[in-house]
């Protein structure tokens, strides 16, 4: 019974299967963008039984070989698409369709093997960026523990530059007393002068006076000899007088 069923869905779809097509994409970019996945599913959008997409190198080109299977309506979707899309950075320079007659393998098949190999890529990926994650995250911890010493010198130089703003208010503190003396300083010399200016004052009152007596004495001096010339004149008439009488001569008048 089971044979039967079998023998009676299998004609069925082989009958479905009634269009073949090789598609050759080719361009500068073409491998290594996701064409085959993007490919993939968009073979399954469309409704192919049969698919397989494989990366070439034709002489210096990089081509993408596709063969599909599918009912006529199916493969008509699917070119439309390859033709009017493509993945993001892809770059294609043409798109070559022609009839194939080879087998094909199933799209099902195809999808698991083509998910495998892109797991397989994507291991060895995975490994590598978890790797350089960890070497990331090496760098990063070193860089955090130089920012670490970073901060600590910069707060070492704000306990300095607090120690000189300290410094600075003391030396400012002392400019104001420095200052503040010299101002006494300037008040004792202004008295000073002051003191001086009288002293002055007085010297030359006192020269004045000086002046005045040395004239007084002066005067007096001459007065003082004009007097003793005066007398002693006199004394010497009277003396004379005296010789004269003494002597028997008399004087003349």
């Amino acid at each position: 019974m089971r044979d039967a069923e079998i023998d009676i869905y299998v004609p069925s779809k082989i009958r479905q299967f009634d269009m073949k097509v090789k598609i050759k994409i080719t361009g500068c970019k073409v491998h290594g963008v996701g064409y085959r996945p993007w490919l993939t599913d968009v073979a399954m959008n469309a409704g192919l039984q049969g698919f397989y997409a494989g990366n070439r190198i034709e002489g210096k080109n990089s081509t993408v070989v596709i063969q599909a299977e599918g009912d006529e309506e199916c493969i008509s979707c699917f070119i439309e698409q390859v033709r009017s899309n493509k993945p993001e950075f892809a770059e294609v320079d043409r798109i070559e369709t022609e009839e194939y007659a080879g087998t094909v393998m199933p799209l099902e098949s195809y999808a698991a093997i083509n998910t495998s190999a892109q797991l397989n890529k994507a291991i060895p990926l995975l490994l590598g960026m978890n790797n350089k994650m960890d070497k990331m995250l090496d760098k990063q911890d070193k860089t955090i523990g130089k920012l670490d010493q970073m901060l600590d010198k910069q707060d070492q130089m704000l306990d300095k530059q607090d120690q000189m703003l300290d410094k600075q208010d003391q030396m400012l503190d002392k400019q104001d007393q420095m200052l503040d003396k010299q101002d006494q300083m300037l008040d004792k010399q202004d008295q000073m002068i002051g003191k001086q200016d009288k002293t002055i004052g007085k010297l030359d009152q006192m020269l004045d006076k000086q002046e005045e007596t040395t004239a007084e004495i002066r005067d007096l001096r001459d007065d003082v000899v004009h007097y003793s010339n005066t007398e002693r004149l006199r004394r010497m008439e009277k003396d004379i007088q005296l010789i004269k009488s003494k002597i028997g001569i008399r004087s003349h008048r």
